[in-house]
């Protein structure tokens, strides 16, 4: 039953297709292994995605301009549509099915674009051959009938050596012509809905067009309560440089044309409510095409093959389009941060000292597994071969563990870089090149005088650094004793407390290097030896010598009373 269901509402998406129906097949089912399947995200297109690339889509059968031909793809589509002539709903042996060339949902005969009328077999075999060309066009009682989309209408090219395998029903080349052959794949290994990650938008083909206030018949019609546009525009891969148009087509074989359709947008499932189909922001993101974009992106759409285009410039001189275009997100990105062993982030440090780098990955499905492998290049730019640090590390519950910590013990330019491996729901990503750069250490030193200070007493700090990148362009003192820091290479300070105190110098040179050296500095109280001064007491003992100094302290005693104590 869920199958049943979620076939049904596959099948709704089909007909809300603005100016297009889909039909769609998969080449190659039997002798490749299967593709990828994603999540829809836009919640009204209930089928699930093949995760597929445009190169994959169009192959190597490229024209003279190098965009994508019908012929040989494994997601080649055409405008196959029958008459439910008995009203069972669904298509029977022996329904008219037609070419709608025009692609309105209508049997009808238009000036130069005459739909042709493929009559049918009572054959009910599982895959079934129903005319090897049109019966006639489109004529009599079948005109102005309504047409029904059914997948699993499909041709055989017979304009070259072509085939068709039951399983996958697949052919080899072409567009449809009269004379080739209509089949009903049974199996319908069809590939509806596509999902192409790591691509971005070309600005100068994104356009408005098709504007209308009704929807279009295929849909029933009806009004829409304000007139709207098709958003449309082509997709490139995303790191392809090149344009496509005028004498450059370098990127003609990596880039499709894309449509919001305006019945989606009247419907509510695209347009700017919409969180996951919205054509305004998704304008935000638009890159030139020869920069290979500076934003990826992640695309969901119907594919579809447009004849009228195939000449085009700015439809990559290719039918390939995406329409309807369903939802699209940020791609998965990776961004590293290398950081000390204190955790702060650094782009410079100096030789002898170990850093490591950090990963964050965000966007995408926002659930993440997979791998992060982290490399150190020797230069700035994560040129040539990197090493890589510790191997890769597991992704668990979308956090990143931190690389393996590495010293520099040399100076010198260094980069880093880190790779995911992207999963089930998420494309891979490279993370941005981080220079480093490791400079020749520091050496600070500094002097003090006097040694032994009294309290209140100015002393007198002179500072020296060697070594890193000169000119020097911050010298930062500390004096442990709260009061604010200093910033010169020479300086007096006076303690008003006696104790001892540290005092740092930090010595930063012009590359935001610094290094720190510290001392120890006593402040003597000032207190009186015997009723003298200390400073005189100590320089009496020292010029005169003990038994001198003695007996002149003996005579002091006699005449002042003192006694062998000391007083402040």
């Amino acid at each position: 039953m869920a199958r049943v269901t979620r076939t049904r509402w596959c099948l709704l998406a089909l007909l809300l297709v603005g100016v297009i129906s889909l039909a769609y097949t998969k080449q190659g089912i039997a002798e490749t292994p299967p593709a990828p399947t994603g999540v829809s995200w836009n919640p009204n297109v209930n089928c699930v995605p093949v995760v597929t690339t445009f190169e994959n889509m169009m192959g190597t059968n490229l024209n003279s301009f190098n965009g994508g031909l019908l012929a040989g793809s494994q997601y080649a589509t055409y405008n196959l549509k029958y008459f439910d002539q008995n009203g069972t709903g669904s298509f029977q042996p022996g329904d008219p099915v037609v070419y709608d060339i025009n692609n309105n949902g209508v049997a009808d005969v238009t000036a130069g674009k005459n739909d042709q009328f493929y009559s049918t077999v009572t054959s009910g075999s599982a895959d079934r051959s129903l005319s090897t060309s049109p019966s006639s066009l489109v004529s009599g009682s079948l005109v102005g009938k309504p047409l029904k989309t059914e997948p699993r209408l499909k041709y055989i090219d017979g304009s070259t050596t072509a085939y068709y395998n039951t399983t996958n029903g697949s052919w080899d080349a072409g567009e449809q012509n009269i004379g080739e052959t209509v089949v009903f794949d049974a199996n319908d290994n069809s590939v509806v809905v596509v999902e192409i990650r790591g691509v971005y938008p070309v600005v100068w083909d994104y356009t408005l067009e098709d504007c209308a206030s009704v929807f279009n018949g295929i849909n029933g019609g009806g009004n829409f309560t304000t007139r709207l546009c098709d958003s449309s525009g082509n997709m490139q891969t995303f790191g392809i440089h090149g344009d496509c148009g005028g004498v450059i087509h370098t990127a003609c074989g990596h880039r499709i044309h894309f449509e919001i359709d305006m019945d989606w947008q009247a419907k509510g499932w695209c347009g700017p409510a919409s969180s996951y189909c919205n054509n305004s922001t998704l304008s935000q993101n638009v890159a030139s095409g020869s920069s290979g974009g500076s934003t990826s992106i992640d695309v969901q759409g119907f594919i579809y093959w447009d004849p009228t285009e195939v000449t085009t410039p700015g439809h990559n001189y290719s039918g390939w389009e995406l329409h309807p275009f369903t939802a699209w997100r940020l791609s998965a990105s990776l961004a590293t941060t290398i950081e000390d062993s204190a955790n702060n982030p650094v782009a410079s440090i100096m030789a002898g000292t170990a850093v490591h780098d950090t990963a964050i990955i965000s966007e995408g499905s926002g659930v993440y597994t997979g791998t992060v492998t982290y490399s150190l290049f020797t230069g700035p730019t994560c040129a040539g071969t990197g090493t890589i640090v510790g191997g890769p590390v597991t992704v668990t519950n979308g956090i990143v563990p931190n690389s393996a910590s590495q010293s520099f013990n040399t100076a010198g330019s260094f980069s880093w870089s880190a790779v995911y491996s992207g999963d089930a729901n998420n494309n891979g990503a490279d993370s941005p090149c981080e220079p480093l750069t490791v400079n020749p250490s520091i050496t600070v030193n500094f002097a003090f005088s006097p040694i032994k200070p009294a309290l209140g007493q100015k002393v007198a700090f002179s500072g020296s650094a060697t070594g890193g990148t000169p000119p020097y362009v911050s010298w930062t003192w500390n004096f442990g004793d709260d009061s604010p820091p200093s910033f010169e290479a020479t300086i007096v300070h006076s303690y008003s407390k006696p104790g001892s105190y540290t005092v740092q110098l930090t010595v930063t040179d012009s590359t935001g290097i610094n290094a720190t050296s510290a001392s120890t500095i006593t402040i003597l109280e000032n207190r009186t030896i015997l009723g003298l001064d200390r400073t005189f007491f100590y320089e009496m003992i020292t010029s005169l010598g003990v038994a001198v100094a003695t007996t002149a302290l003996g005579l002091h005693w006699k005449r002042t009373r003192r006694h062998l104590d000391s007083t402040a």
